[in-house]
């Protein structure tokens, strides 16, 4: 702190995920600043994405984001804050004692870390500005005119707080420093041991009571005593008279030449603060907007001028005082008490025109292969019904968008037995996912693997898709067995044909492994035409660790049939079996099923939809009514595209419906291998959370909002001010081709009056999300989906015209 031009590096925000906004990081952004930090480093501009699958403490907070035009205003504000706080010199009332004599010599390291942090918190809380010193600044400071002065900054108290070992060189300047007028606290303790003597140094003892008989030194049990010690000895140079927050109030003061600036944060608009400083002028430096104003109505005495602020608490309230006049871009009277009277508000009604701007540029595949072009709005979640024909009421099941299928899943007790031995009365029983078997030792009960965050643990080693402490790092694994306890697991082995198959397992080995009730080794293994019952055997084993994955509680291996000189899947990002017809298919019937139905609902406008299938799309409908379907050719991994095209594009959000005639060894939404890609154009929209929509619950991108409405400027001191309750992420609003302002943070409230027109005015809104929503489907712990997903305009906006009261 005390070498010229040092700049304090924040390094921000790493591993807070694919979802986090900028209104989530503004807040403690200023408050590192206003602690002392004057260069930001947002974490994490990646070269490549690889996919979705490369990670390094997400996220991406640079043009990946789709707030990234947004974003650039957010970044102006941190740089004028980071070149103000560069410049001048801190000015601190207050030194505390960085302590560590005490946490490399004394007794109670932790009690003391704790104390000094505990006072140094609470102070800075109440409006002490202050700054940590070491011992070798305190042994070289300068003690004068009670300022204890080190080469950058000069303080007024000094204060040792928890310490219980100290060098005896910086006591004895701390006695000098009293013995010139200025002000020594010790907080808690007082200290017991030095470099001079060790525990048993009088010389030590001696000093400290001679110190705390001079009236400006004081032991005080408390920070609340310390802080009380200070009001009273100590002109500060910033105190929070009335009418404010009395929990928090934060300031940072600098100094350059004959002029002082004060950044403040946490002191209520309306409330008067008193700032050290009798110079001519008084300015209002808005980082957000980068506007300067002349603030009048300051009145000053004994060297203290009183302002009453002009800011909300949670904003970056800046001030200049200096006797140099500077041209500003307005003047604000802090003692105007004519209040804004409100004359109308325009509720702007809840029927907006809506499209969507795609962001997401896959020509390099940053977010998924195959890669190429712009990712617009996809289907990705489904409701799947299986059928033999053509209903017209289908009993959908969902498939939980945070959960993998369930599996169903035995404990087996410690009497273990053949499962040879065991008669089933019947394999399944779907609608309650339970085996029924002779005998009732055996628990049954469905197991869910939520694979994108952990499974059951704190660690990164529990996670299904394990890729380290920093997200994933482009490694897909085949396993398809996981396991915590001893368990045996069923499915059923699909063979298009009579053939020879080779039977592959993992780096754990089953304790064995029946095909439909016949004991089977690891080898080649003849199969009949149809579906065969698998049930395979599991003993758990805390220790056992044939690999680093398998260290933590969940174990993981693999069962896979082959053919005969079988290739494993060349795609990058796909494991093996996937789409591979060298792979014999599982399934978790014994039917041989073939006619799916889906359902998604889609986006406004919808005008069609581009998919891949393992199978032939059959019939398709858009709110019931028959779409057009054309073959394109083949799709992704060997599956067949379809385009289907409605007949009447409607403005609003429809249920889409399709049939496929899947592939043998395809069910369920393995049928779709990869997104559905959605058309759409100008459409309808409520205010809403666009992720209970639909499909737009997968989409990263932007919304836009318009809407025309028809205002009249009547007097000339009319202002227009526009509200909206709520909406994520970032807020872009133009009004009548013009930009009128930015939002990346509440409150979205703003004064438009220079853009409105008497008559029709055109208003869009543009609202951006992060990527949380597109990450929705890969396996990290980092996409935060489903919590920060929510995005759109979430409530209703209004336009307030309002007048000077007289």
């Amino acid at each position: 702190r005390f070498a010229p031009k040092i700049k304090l590096w924040l390094e921000g925000y790493h591993s807070s995920g694919w979802g986090t906004t900028l209104e989530s990081i503004t807040a403690p952004t200023s408050d590192n600043f206003i602690f002392g930090a004057n260069l930001l480093n947002l974490h994490g501009l990646y070269y490549s994405t690889d996919g979705g699958f490369f990670e390094w403490a997400p996220p991406d907070f640079h043009f990946r984001m789709p707030y990234w035009d947004d974003e650039k205003s957010w970044l102006d504000k941190y740089k004028r804050l980071s070149q103000l706080l560069s410049t001048g010199k801190h000015r601190a009332d207050a030194a505390i004692y960085y302590p560590v004599s005490s946490f490399d010599y004394g007794e109670n390291q932790k009690s003391c870390i704790n104390t000094t942090f505990s006072c140094a918190e609470y102070l800075f809380s109440k409006g002490v500005d202050f700054d940590f010193i070491d011992h070798q600044s305190i042994e070289n400071s300068v003690c004068e005119d009670g300022l204890l002065k080190t080469p950058e900054e000069s303080f007024r108290v000094l204060i040792f707080a928890g310490v219980d070992c100290i060098r005896f060189s910086a006591l004895k300047k701390a006695e000098e420093f009293l013995k010139n007028g200025g002000k020594v606290i010790f907080c808690s303790i007082t200290p017991f041991a030095s470099d001079n003597a060790g525990l048993q140094d009088k010389e030590l003892g001696d000093t400290i009571s001679a110190m705390l008989m001079n009236p400006n030194c004081i032991l005080a049990a408390t920070d609340e005593i310390a802080f009380d010690f200070i009001n009273k000895k100590v002109r500060r140079s910033f105190f929070p008279e009335y009418g404010g927050n009395t929990e928090k109030t934060y300031v940072h003061t600098r100094v350059h030449g004959d002029s002082c600036l004060y950044f403040v944060r946490y002191a209520d608009k309306g409330s008067i603060c008193r700032f050290e400083s009798s110079n001519k002028f008084t300015y209002l430096l808005d980082t957000e907007k980068g506007e300067l104003s002349l603030l009048t109505g300051i009145k000053t005495y004994d060297g203290f001028s009183y302002v009453r602020m002009p800011l909300d608490g949670n904003d970056d309230t800046l001030l200049l005082f200096t006797d140099e006049h500077i041209d500003c871009d307005k003047e604000i009277n802090t003692l105007d008490d004519k209040e804004e009277i409100i004359k109308e508000t325009v509720i702007l009604a809840d029927d907006w025109d809506f499209s969507l701007i795609p962001t997401l540029d896959n020509t390099y595949g940053d977010y998924y292969f195959p890669a190429g072009g712009m990712i617009g709005a996809e289907a990705r979640f489904f409701d799947v019904a299986e059928s033999q024909d053509f209903p017209e009421n289908y009993e959908f099941f969902s498939l939980p968008y945070n959960r993998s299928e369930a599996i169903i899943k035995i404990d087996v007790p410690k009497e273990r037995r053949a499962l040879s031995e065991f008669v089933f009365s019947s394999p399944e029983v779907l609608s309650g996912k339970e085996f029924l078997f002779r005998g009732e030792e055996y628990k049954v009960k469905t197991e869910d693997l939520d694979d994108r965050y952990y499974y059951n643990a704190s660690e990164y080693t529990e996670s299904l898709y394990e890729q380290g402490h920093h997200g994933l790092k482009g490694k897909l694994y085949d396993d398809n067995i996981y396991f915590s306890s001893d368990c045996v697991f069923f499915t059923y082995v699909y063979a298009p044909e009579d053939t020879t198959a080779i039977l592959i397992t993992g780096n754990i080995k089953p304790e064995f492994i029946l095909l439909d009730s016949i004991p089977l080794e690891e080898g080649t293994v003849k199969l009949k035409k149809g579906k065969h019952l698998l049930c395979v055997s599991y003993k758990y084993d805390r220790d056992e660790m044939p690999d680093y994955r398998n260290r933590g509680n969940i174990k993981r291996t693999s069962v896979h049939f082959v053919k005969e000189n079988y290739r494993k899947n060349t795609e990058h990002l796909c494991v093996s079996s996937f789409s591979n017809p060298d792979y014999f298919r599982f399934s978790s019937s014994p039917e041989e099923k073939k006619l799916f139905c889906f359902r998604f609902n889609s986006v406004p406008a919808f005008s069609g939809f581009t998919g891949s299938f393992h199978g032939k799309l059959i019939k398709a409908y858009n709110n019931k009514e028959p779409m057009d379907i054309s073959f394109i050719g083949q799709g992704h991994f060997g599956s067949s595209e379809y385009r289907a095209t409605p007949k009447t594009v409607i403005p609003e959000v429809t249920e889409v419906v399709f049939f496929i005639e899947a592939e043998e060894g395809y069910e369920n939404t393995a049928v779709i291998p990869c997104p559905v890609s959605l058309s759409s154009g100008k459409g309808k929209m409520h205010c809403t959370d666009l992720t209970l929509t639909g499909a737009l619950i997968n989409f990263s991108g932007k919304a836009v909002y318009e809407k025309k409405i028809k205002l009249e400027k009547l007097y000339p001191d009319e202002r227009f001010y526009i509200d909206i309750e709520n909406a994520a992420t970032t807020i872009n609003i133009e009004i009548n081709g013009k930009t009128a302002c930015i939002f990346t943070h509440k409150p979205f409230y703003a004064d438009i009056t220079e853009f409105i027109k008497n008559g029709e005015n055109e208003i869009k809104i543009t609202v951006s999300n992060t990527l949380c929503n597109h990450y929705s489907t890969i396996p990290s712990k980092y996409s935060n989906f489903p919590r920060d997903a929510s995005w759109g305009l979430m409530s209703g906006v209004k336009i307030i015209i309002t007048e000077k009261s007289l």
